[in-house]
């Protein structure tokens, strides 16, 4: 009876640790797609900056109108 209690216990202690692998994958998984969604914003963010940074505030203050 010992015997059985204590291959239970193997047997639960296995278990545990390929679920806390697969915890652990699921989180490094979820990690690297956030980094690569906060790379592509972030690059996202600069292009949007260098195309503003053409733009001059005056153009389109004045309307010539003629009639």
């Amino acid at each position: 009876m010992v015997m059985k209690g204590m291959f239970r216990m193997d047997m639960n202690i296995a278990a545990m640790s390929v679920n806390m692998s697969q915890t652990q994958v699921q989180q490094d998984v979820g990690i690297s797609a956030l980094k690569k969604v906060y790379d592509q914003m972030e690059s996202s963010t600069d292009m949007l900056s260098e195309l503003s940074a053409g733009v001059s505030d005056s153009v389109g203050v004045n309307v010539d109108l003629s009639v």
